[in-house]
Order: C-alpha cells, then sequence, then structure tokens
C-alpha cells in the first residue's frame, strides 16, 4: 500500500507514539447503523435530510449538507424529532471487527470531524487501551495520558448523541465557529505541523479544517521542508488535489479505508506493544511495574504516576545519545555527558555521596533530606546526577525527577511501598516540588522503606520552605563551594579532551589555571564561558541573542526563555503555536537559527529550553527589550489559553501559567512601569476573562499600583468564579486593609480593617496556606493603620501590643522569614518608642 519509505517512516512515526489519527465519514461507511443501512458519507447523508424534510424528488447535489442542515433546524420540526433523525441514521450498532486494526497503534491523538459513535464502539470491544473522549462545544482538551492506557479521541464537530444545535454542520455554525479561536481546531493544527498525520475517509475539504490548516501550508521555496510527512489514504487523486497536498507535505496514498485496515493487520509483526512504545517514551516504566510487587490495580495505577514523574538513574553507556554535546558550552547536562565523563570531579560530590550512603547503612524510622545548595550555574544538577549515577553503580536503587508536574503524593507513597528495599529519590526540578515538599515528606512517613531524599536548589529558595519540613525529619544541608585549584585542573582536563579550551589554547599550563582561578568565585557556568572566550558572560549572551537572523526568531527565543526561567520547557506544539509564521518556517528557524540555542530535549526532542536557566534569567529579567519580551509574553499566554482550560492545578501547564502571570513577577520584570505591566493583562484578558487565577493576579497588580477600586473589580470576579479559594481570599483581606488606610473616616477605616483582619487570620489556620505570607501582609498593614488611624497613645500601645503578639508568634512558627523578621522589628521599634516614653511619664507622676 506505502512505498517502503513512506511505510517505514509511518511505522517509525507509529512506534514512538508520534503518530496521529484523522478521520472523516468515508472512515464510518463499513458500520450499520440501527436501521441496517451503512453509516453515510457527507453527501449520502445530505441526501437523506432532502428526503427527510420532504423535498421532491430527485435529490440535488448543487445542495450542500450545510445548506440542508440548516433547513433542517428552521424547518420547524421539533428538536427532539431531529435528535431521533439524527441518531437513527448516524449512530453505529453494527461494527465490524476489521475496525479493530485501529487499535492495535497507540496514536498519540484521534481527531474525527465525524459525530457518530464509531470509535467509542470500536474501543469498546477491546479491554485496552480505553478512549478519552472529548467533543466540541463543552470540552476542554486536557493533556493525553502518555501512560497509554487511554487514547484521547477529539470530535472536532461534536458527538451524538445530543442536541442537534450542539453539532457543527450548518453555514451558520460553521460561521459562528469561524469567528472566535477554536481551541480544538488550533490544537489539532498543532498537533498536525509536529506528527505524523494519518487521514482516512475524508476528501480535505471541511471549511473549518482548511481555515486552521491554511495557516501551516504556506512555506517559501528557499525554506527546506521541516514539517512530518503525513498521508492521506484516498481511493483516487486529481493532479490539482496532488499539487495541493504536496505542498503541505501531504502524501497521498490510494486505498480505501479497508486497505488501510488490511495493511495495519499485515504490519502487525512490526507495530510495537504498548510496554515496546512506553519504553521509548518513558524509559525503564514497564521495568519498574513489572518488578514492583504491585498486588492490585490500585498499585498498579500508582506505579504507574510514580513512574511518568521519577526515572531510574542509569549506569551504563546504554543511556547515551548520539550527537555533539553542548553541555561544556553551558547546557543543562544530560545522562549521557555524565556517562562520558564530561563532568570533572567535585569534593562536594564526594561529601554528598559519603553522606547519603551514612544515611543509607542503617534502617532509620525517619525520612532522612539531603538538601544540595546552590546558585544557579554552579552546577548542582550536574553533582546531583553524578552521585545518583555513582550510588546507583553501587547497587542502590535511585529515582531522579525533573519533571514539570507533580506526581500525587498518595500515589509516590503507595508506589515506593511496592517496591522492595530504601530508594533514594533524587529531585532535579525544584522550581516545582520545593512548595509542596513539607507536603510531601508528610505524605511518606508511613512508607514500609523511608526513602532518602536529596534536592538541589537555591538557597534562597531553599530558606523560604525550611521552616515547614516536619521536625522529624533530618535535613543535611550540603553548600557547592567555588571551584579549587585542584578542580580547576580537572575540569582544563576535560576542556582540553573535548578540544573546547578556546582563547586558553595558546597558554600554558600555569597559565590556564591562573585565568580559571581569576573567575573562579563566580558560578561554574559563567566561569568556563568566561575563561574559553575571554568575554564577559553578559556579553555573550546578549550578543548570541542580538545576531539572530530575525526580529521572529528573537521573539521565539524569548518564548522558550520565559518557559526557561520559570523552570519549564516549551513543547514543540507550543512553539509552533507561538510563532507568527506559518509552521514549516517557524521549524526551520528552530532547526537553524535557534540550534544549539534551543535545546531539544526530552525521548522525542519534542521539549524546548535555553541551554541553562541562568541564561534565560538574564535575558528575561534584564537584558531582552521590554517591547519584544511583552510580545513573547503574549505568544506564550495566548499558546496557554487553548490548554488551561480542564487541567488540574498540580500540572505543568497550569503551574508555568500561574508563575508567567504572577503579578510581583510581572510587575518587576517591567521596571515597576504599571501601564506596561497591564498591558501584558489587558492583551489577555479576553482569553482568560472567566479564569479565577488570572484575575487574581490582575487584581493584584492592580492593589500593587494603588487603584484599589480596580482591583476589587478584579478580585470580587474572582472569588466569583472561585469562591472559598485561600489564595483569592488573602488578597481581598489586603485589599480590605489597604482601603482601611485609605478610608475617608475612621468608621470606614474601623469596619474595612475588622473585615480583612477577620479573612487574613482565618487563612492563618488554613493548613493550604502554611507559609509566613498571610502574617507578613496582616502584621505590616496593621501597623500602617496603627500609624494612621491611632489617635492616642494608649489606642496605639494596645494597638502595638496586639500586633507584637502575632508577630511573635509568625516569628516562632517562620524564624528564617525575611519578611517576618522586617516587620518585626518595625512593629517592636514602634512600640518602643510609644511605649517607653509612656512608662517614663507615669513614672514621673508617680
Amino acid at each position: 500500500m506505502f512505498e517502503q519509505r513512506d511505510e517505514q517512516y509511518l511505522l517509525r512515526a507509529i512506534n514512538r507514539n508520534q503518530a496521529n489519527l484523522f478521520l472523516g465519514s468515508g472512515f464510518s461507511t463499513l458500520a450499520k447503523n440501527r436501521l441496517g443501512a451503512q453509516l453515510p458519507t457527507g453527501g449520502e447523508f445530505a441526501e437523506l435530510i432532502w428526503h427527510f424534510l420532504g423535498y421532491s424528488p430527485p435529490y440535488d447535489p448543487a445542495s450542500s449538507l450545510g445548506e440542508l442542515y440548516e433547513a433542517l433546524l428552521t424547518s420547524g420540526k421539533p428538536l427532539a424529532t431531529i435528535s431521533e433523525f439524527l441518531t437513527s441514521n448516524l449512530l453505529a450498532m453494527d461494527v465490524p471487527r476489521e475496525y479493530q486494526e485501529i487499535v492495535r497503534v497507540f496514536w498519540s491523538r484521534i481527531y474525527t470531524t465525524n459525530i457518530d459513535n464509531l470509535l467509542e464502539q470500536i474501543y469498546a470491544q477491546v479491554r485496552t487501551p480505553r478512549l478519552d473522549i472529548k467533543a466540541f462545544p463543552r470540552d476542554e482538551l486536557p493533556d493525553r495520558d502518555v501512560t497509554l492506557d487511554r487514547i484521547q479521541a477529539v470530535h472536532l464537530h461534536g458527538r451524538l448523541p445530543c442536541t442537534p444545535t450542539d453539532v457543527t454542520f450548518s453555514i451558520s455554525q460553521f460561521a459562528r465557529r469561524a469567528t472566535p479561536h477554536d481551541h480544538l481546531y488550533d490544537h489539532f493544527v498543532r498537533d498536525y505541523a509536529t506528527k505524523a498525520t494519518v487521514f482516512i475517509g475524508t476528501a480535505l475539504n471541511e471549511p473549518l479544517l482548511w481555515q486552521y490548516i491554511e495557516i501551516r501550508k504556506a512555506k517559501r521555496a528557499e525554506i527546506g521542508e521541516e514539517r512530518p510527512r503525513s498521508f492521506l489514504i484516498t481511493p483516487s487523486i486529481t493532479p490539482p488535489k496532488r499539487q495541493l497536498l504536496e505542498a503541505m507535505n501531504v502524501v497521498p496514498i490510494l486505498g480505501t479505508t479497508s486497505d488501510f485496515l488490511n495493511w495495519l493487520a499485515s504490519k502487525t509483526p512490526a507495530i510495537s506493544t504498548k510496554d515496546d512504545v512506553l519504553r521509548v517514551t518513558i524509559p525503564g516504566l514497564v521495568e519498574l511495574v513489572s518488578s514492583a510487587s504491585a498486588g492490585n490495580e490500585r498499585d498498579i495505577r500508582a506505579v504507574k504516576e510514580f513512574g511518568r514523574h521519577f526515572h531510574s538513574v542509569p549506569t551504563d553507556y546504554a543511556a547515551r545519545a548520539q550527537g555533539r554535546s553542548l553541555f561544556l558550552l553551558g547546557a543543562s547536562p544530560k545522562w549521557e555527558d555524565l556517562l562520558s565523563e564530561r563532568d570533572a570531579p567535585r569534593e562536594v560530590s564526594a561529601a554528598l555521596q559519603a553522606a547519603i550512603e551514612s544515611g543509607l547503612s542503617n534502617e532509620r524510622d525517619f525520612i532522612a533530606l539531603y538538601s544540595l545548595l546552590g546558585s544557579a550555574g554552579s552546577g548542582k544538577s550536574t553533582v546531583l546526577r553524578r552521585v545518583a549515577i555513582q550510588l546507583a553503580r553501587a547497587g542502590h536503587t535511585c529515582f531522579l525527577t525533573n519533571s514539570e508536574e507533580l506526581a500525587r503524593f498518595e500515589d509516590i507513597a503507595r508506589a515506593l511501598s511496592t517496591i522492595r528495599g530504601r530508594c533514594v529519590l533524587f529531585f532535579d526540578n525544584a522550581e516545582t516540588i520545593l512548595p509542596a515538599l513539607p507536603r510531601l515528606i508528610e505524605s511518606l512517613v508511613n512508607v514500609d522503606h523511608l526513602p532518602i531524599c536529596v534536592i538541589a536548589s537555591r538557597a534562597n529558595e531553599f530558606d523560604r520552605i525550611l521552616p515547614k519540613i516536619p521536625k522529624e525529619v533530618q535535613n543535611t544541608e550540603i553548600r557547592i563551594p567555588h571551584l579549587t585549584r585542584p578542580e580547576i585542573r580537572g575540569v582544563l582536563a576535560v576542556l582540553e579532551r573535548e578540544n573546547l579550551l578556546g582563547q586558553l589554547k595558546g597558554m600554558s599550563g600555569d597559565q590556564r589555571i591562573s585565568e580559571f582561578e581569576s573567575k573562579a568565585n563566580k558560578q561554574l557556568l559563567v566561569a568556563m564561558r568566561e575563561a574559553t572566550s575571554g568575554r564577559g558572560f553578559d556579553d555573550i549572551i546578549e550578543d548570541e541573542y542580538r545576531s539572530l537572523a530575525s526580529a521572529e526568531a528573537q521573539i521565539l527565543y524569548l518564548c522558550v526563555a520565559l518557559a526557561t526561567e520559570a523552570g519549564y520547557r516549551l513543547t514543540l506544539q507550543e512553539f509552533v503555536g507561538c510563532s507568527a509564521l506559518p509552521p514549516a518556517e517557524s521549524l526551520a528557524i528552530l532547526n537553524r537559527n535557534l540550534r544549539d540555542i534551543v535545546l531539544r530535549t526530552g525521548v522525542s526532542d519534542d521539549l524546548l529550553m535555553l541551554r541553562h536557566r541562568r541564561i534565560a534569567e538574564h535575558m528575561v529579567n534584564r537584558a531582552a527589550p521590554r517591547v519584544e519580551l511583552r510580545e513573547g509574553y503574549m505568544r506564550v499566554l495566548g499558546v496557554i489559553s487553548t490548554e488551561i482550560g480542564g487541567t488540574p492545578r498540580r500540572s505543568r501547564t497550569f503551574s508555568l501559567f500561574k508563575s508567567l502571570i504572577h503579578h510581583h513577577t510581572v510587575f518587576r520584570r517591567f521596571g515597576e512601569n504599571i501601564d506596561e505591566a497591564r498591558q501584558v493583562y489587558d492583551s489577555m484578558l479576553s482569553k482568560f476573562h472567566a479564569n479565577p487565577q488570572f484575575l487574581l493576579q490582575y487584581g493584584s497588580l492592580e492593589m500593587e499600583a494603588g487603584n484599589l477600586d480596580v482591583s476589587q473589580n478584579y478580585l470580587d470576579q474572582a472569588d466569583s468564579l472561585d469562591t472559598g479559594n485561600p489564595f483569592i481570599a488573602n488578597a481581598k483581606g489586603q485589599l480590605f486593609l489597604k482601603q482601611a488606610i485609605k478610608a475617608a473616616n475612621k468608621v470606614s477605616a474601623v469596619a474595612l480593617r475588622d473585615e480583612g483582619s477577620r479573612i487574613l487570620v482565618d487563612n492563618m489556620e488554613n493548613p493550604e496556606l502554611d507559609d509566613a505570607y498571610c502574617y507578613h501582609i496582616y502584621c505590616l498593614l496593621r501597623l500602617t493603620w496603627v500609624r494612621v488611624w491611632s489617635e492616642t497613645q494608649r489606642e496605639k500601645i494596645r494597638e502595638l501590643e496586639l500586633r507584637r503578639g502575632v508577630v511573635n508568634e509568625a516569628f516562632r512558627k517562620f524564624p528564617l522569614d525575611k519578611r517576618i523578621t522586617e516587620v518585626k522589628l518595625e512593629i517592636e521599634r514602634d512600640y518602643f518608642s510609644v511605649a517607653v516614653p509612656s512608662q517614663a511619664s507615669s513614672a514621673g507622676r508617680a
């Protein structure tokens, strides 16, 4: 059916879970409806509507399906009658077994313009995988199940049974959907632009399909083909259609639905099983599930959830990938870099390994936590992974996570209980895990063999959560020091072996060491780049950005940088969605202009990041022109707006969204210029007008700028959409206190003060908000209120004594929090400035 080259290409995509399936009405014609007739194609269904409406025969093919469905909806027939007509003709009752061949393939996603239930019936005939059905108009499109237990099927035009107005057939329905942004079709075009797609049963002439596909088609002649090859299964092809498909990089394959199903059956030995696909997409998961002593289905699900986020630490060169390493040029480490000994020995690695081995040598009744602390670019990830490899080679069970979303804590605990012996869990995702680390540790206390947890983090970020770590946990901190002279010799030896000495090449050994020592009080990343190039690190990075070939390349660079700075990676589909160019040209920019600048990571090379977070921070927070950064913001948030609906709060997408729109971050990045920061929110308001998190941050920004009435509007909207959200309550409590300080009279000031205080005091007891923020804003704003509204010395003393009690409680709970320390000092200063003179005056009168 396929030429050998195309067949090998498609099978390779299928076996890597990189193939989509797109189904039109022609796919369904082998099945029969409840009337005993074959499910109709679009043209045949138009003829059925013609007769159902009582028009005089014969059917006029000039009447399109869209026109006839419009006439059906406006015919005056009861909706129940129309619904019965639809279900009788379009719901499958007799499904041939040959359809089961499509279940043999683990598709990345299945899209269909059909409104029938054929897919549901096909997958119901087999036990696994199950079908996860999403349909227009109500469903959002969440992340797909990468464990392949469920395959996502997206009904782009709706799905029966439903109200006849909830499917897309008529002219007016297509017109309405063509006006706003359609998130399901947008998802499709991004999947289609980045993964091989097999089209079956469609002539590729659906209006909405072409509206969204059009942006993919265009490609300048000088741009090489970067898009994945796709295939249209069709009984015949005209020369114009062939030319059109060629421009889209779609290969026409002459054949029918039956031919394709038979081809799948004939290729059974070449199509990977679920386990074999998972060995490629989530290495180690299959072996983890099979080796765990999981006794029931719930245990198995927990192990799979654990395996999605934690991966076994490799110990040999089988993990090494092909291609040039960028590790010594400033990229974050990959396993193959360390397995190839591209990292120089560090004394801190030996110290951390010895500490962990000491903890492993005896079974304890508490969880041991080892915190590897250092600044950005100091080599934390390299040290963490080196120690993980050494411990795994010594026979210890080690898992590492750099996942951008959190596994459910109960699943982690359950999974560890099924694994024999004590594990070491390495966390190389501080941005994701740090806020949840105390709760994670609490969930692990009942595991049979208590794990050892090792986390790499920046010291200031770790200090924020340290007070929340349960007292039963033994925390050992190990800080990454500056390079020693023996370590510098080791780094230079590796650079020389890899032929990456740069300007150091012509120097003597002592000169090289001297040059490196002059930089050695900086982060390792910075020291290496400056020593080998002879230029300042910031200059190198900024020149790299300025030298990009086009303004679009710079904007796309910043889109990736925004995600990298937040601790996340953009997917390839998101990158394409961020671009103002057709996907072919976007991919050309990625693979040419941004090559070795934006790294393709992940098993399928479809997760994008800058070489290092330290680079992203410099560009996003300081160096990039703010106009271009704002454009990058709008593009990334625009793409996320199509993904955010229906995603859980612990998901990677929601966490990235939350990080990007945090009002403090936006305000600081745009130089604390409220007008520039506001433009970011205003540009996205139409997309996120019903998103409580967005409204919370917009309201908080306006509050920070002193626009309290505007702030209240957005916070009230957020509260109405997510009543009971403690973070929104926090903001409203803060707002009331600020309004109290600026009140027109004391009666209003007291009422607003009491309302804001009530909210914040309640939140202090909320375990979901176990941090210093409530205490800080409460104490700081109540102190300000005292300064503004307390009229007598006695009133000031009474108020300040109460605030002292609260701030001292906060200091006991959060002794390392700088904000609490600062407000405590302010309250003490005010108290003693009022109370001591008062006491002296009283003593004098006595």
